[in-house]
């Protein structure tokens, strides 16, 4: 039956009041905000008459943690992105093995590296064995997402669970094909200068993608824009079938994958060994490559790099990046004290979590840095405070 549009907007509301969660201080937001029961009862319509196209989107580059091409969408376009997170969320969120990290609840990068850090002492018989960490990486991840797999990957679930999808399935249906083949190079606004992109690779861009943004077609068949909380899923969906692949298939039971950052554990380096080329072979059948330069195998008394941080038996460190990282954002010009101290403490509570007393004391102190900032730090430097400009 067609959607309700009682329904349907009652759910826009939600998705609305999802989407502004931490984003009130923002122009678009702000601005959207101003008259939004007006705003969603059009938006609502233009879905319910299918005349609903994505505006224009805002790239640039970012440079925390790593270098990226970031596409963000039109506030009133994330609000669908809630709608269709909202709605099959959590039949995927059921469905994912336990040890997928990225975007979820109660999951993420702590809780990765927590993860880790139990596989490498459950393998090893709490070092007591020979084992092994094999760590591999997806080149251009997102970039070279086939959106036609992705499409088919997503109705293949949910084909068999629309008794519990609250939206009208072919509603659904056609929202989410909109979502998902809409290509914002198309209609972009780029912000930054031309050199932000020097350095980025082509697959880790959009710009770049086979067919994106070319005049021969005005749709690309591959890559997902990094900034969207729909791309963060489909994310995930696309590579679920690897992960029952690797852990059932292969038969590896300390597994774990962080996006496109995964880690197999074994006490048998040859059939760590042997599993690069299955997984590469099954990659390959949805249009993805493992990256050749980024294929780690070795004993995990060795220690291994691990989503910012450098996992040792006993002790988990912080890695080079994140000292950088760090390093850099104590010497930045910051506009206020306030906007100095979320930035400090963020990294401070972070680093606290790891072995990194040393480092916080050597880096907050260190009397090379021009700090602008007069600070305060508590006793075990896991928060500063700002004492008054210098």
């Amino acid at each position: 039956m067609p959607q309700n549009r009682e329904f349907l907007l009652e759910k826009l509301f939600e998705a609305y009041y999802s989407t502004r969660k931490n984003k009130r201080n923002t122009h678009s937001c702000t601005e959207y905000e101003v008259n939004y029961e007006s705003h969603l009862i059009t938006l609502c319509d233009r879905l319910l008459d299918k005349t609903y196209q994505p505006k224009r989107s805002i790239c640039f580059i970012s440079f925390y943690p790593v270098q990226r091409e970031i596409f963000a969408a039109n506030f009133e376009d994330r609000i669908i992105h809630h709608l269709i997170f909202n709605a099959i969320n959590p039949i995927f969120e059921r469905l994912f093995i336990h040890d997928s990290y990225s975007c979820r609840k109660n999951k993420g990068t702590s809780y990765g590296i927590k993860r880790a850090k139990r596989f490498t002492r459950a393998v090893s018989d709490n070092y007591t064995k020979e084992a092994y960490v094999l760590k591999l990486d997806i080149r251009g991840y997102f970039m070279n997402i086939n959106k036609q797999v992705l499409y088919r990957q997503i109705f293949n679930v949910l084909n068999k669970y629309k008794h519990e999808i609250p939206l009208d399935f072919d509603f659904l249906k056609w929202i989410i094909k909109i979502v998902i083949f809409h290509d914002p190079v198309n209609n972009v606004l780029v912000k930054g200068k031309q050199s932000d992109w020097q350095g980025l690779p082509r697959d880790k861009s959009l710009f770049y993608t086979p067919q994106g943004g070319t005049e021969q077609s005005a749709k690309s068949d591959t890559g997902l824009p990094i900034g969207n909380l729909t791309s963060q899923l489909f994310g995930n969906i696309y590579l679920h079938g690897m992960d029952k692949f690797i852990k059932y298939q292969l038969g590896f039971k300390y597994y774990g994958r962080y996006v496109d950052d995964f880690l197999l554990f074994s006490t048998d380096k040859q059939k760590l060994l042997e599993s690069i080329g299955k997984i590469a072979a099954y990659l390959q059948d949805v249009g993805l490559d493992i990256h050749p330069k980024k294929i780690y195998l070795q004993p995990i008394k060795h220690g291994f790099k691990f989503l910012g941080v450098f996992i040792l038996p006993h002790r988990v460190t912080i890695d080079r990046r994140t000292k950088s990282s760090f390093y850099h954002a104590l010497r930045k010009d910051f506009s206020s004290n306030e906007d100095f101290v979320a930035s400090i403490n963020s990294y401070l509570g972070y680093m606290n979590n790891y072995d990194s007393f040393r480092l916080r004391r050597k880096l907050l102190f260190d009397p090379s840095l021009t700090v602008k900032m007069k600070f305060t730090a508590n006793s075990n430097l896991s928060k500063v405070s700002v004492c008054s400009a210098r």
